[in-house]
């Protein structure tokens, strides 16, 4: 395992810390990664990055719930000083309130304050789920408070998901476009909003039966997952689709297709037996 010198205190410091907090956690010195952190010294790097500086006596109770204050006060105390002695440093400046050191470079923050500003990149970019493979059974409130971060990472791909496809839809572009649809899809499978996409750019594509399908799809998802049938907005979609109508605002596609009166057979709607007839009769050949 990599380990960075050891430096005198008026020494300063050569190493450039990143903390990489998608996917298993770790740090790394000058683009060499450590060994993947111990749970609980993720987690306080992780909170402390993702919710700024925090009294220790939190930080303390949020880790070690199970033991008086004065123990886990003193757990903390021994988790800062395994990090300081890995590191060479102290990434932590440990006062009564706990924060993490200026330049300490963060994946997940850099992803969220760019996302902020409108730049996705990051967004698309980075995969992994924020503190892979550590659970916090132990710690209610720590686990609540990593599942919300979950859900607010999970928003943030989402969001930057949907900015793509929508740029490449407004560039006419339908078929990449749809592969942007599909991934907010599957990153939400209950969204109406992500169905109603995937079946406006199948319809765009031509794709008519392919933009039932969708529709289809998004009811059975809805009933199974919810209990509830797809909202009026959705099934007026697909009566338009049904019909072979205009969708309003749609942008010329990028390429000449073939025309849409050759790509939009007649399609059944609402009517399970007969599709699902002619789909076995597709298949016997």
């Amino acid at each position: 395992m990599p380990q960075p010198r050891s430096k005198r205190p008026s020494e300063p410091s050569e190493a450039t810390w990143s903390l990489r907090l998608l996917g298993p956690a770790h740090l790394e010195s000058s683009g060499i990664a450590l060994e993947p952190l111990e749970r609980k010294t993720a987690a306080l790097l992780a909170y402390l990055a993702l919710e700024g500086p925090t009294p220790r006596s939190k930080i303390a109770g949020l880790l070690w719930p199970e033991v008086d204050e004065g123990r886990a006060r003193g757990n903390l105390r021994q988790c800062l000083h395994r990090l300081k002695r890995l590191c060479g440093e102290d990434l932590v400046v440990s006062e009564e309130i706990l924060r993490l050191v200026g330049d300490l470079e963060t994946d997940v923050v850099g992803l969220e304050a760019q996302a902020f500003t409108g730049e996705y990149g990051p967004a698309l970019r980075l995969e992994g789920e924020l503190l892979f493979g550590h659970d916090y059974d132990d710690c209610p409130e720590l686990a609540e408070w990593l599942e919300a971060s979950h859900e607010r990472l999970r928003g943030v791909r989402l969001e930057a998901m949907q900015a793509q496809g929508k740029a490449l839809e407004a560039a006419g572009d339908y078929s990449r476009a749809l592969g942007w649809a599909e991934r907010a899809l599957a990153q939400e499978p209950v969204s109406e909003e992500a169905h109603r996409w995937t079946m406006r750019l199948h319809y765009l594509l031509g794709d008519r039966a392919g933009a039932l399908r969708a529709y289809h799809r998004c009811r059975e998802v809805l009933e199974r997952e919810l209990g509830i049938a797809p909202m009026a907005e959705t099934q007026a979609l697909a009566r338009l689709i049904d019909r072979g109508g205009e969708l309003p605002g749609a942008a010329q596609p990028k390429r000449a297709a073939i025309p849409l009166s050759v790509l939009r057979p007649p399609c059944l709607v609402g009517r399970e037996h007969e599709w699902a007839a002619l789909e076995a009769a597709w298949e016997r050949g």
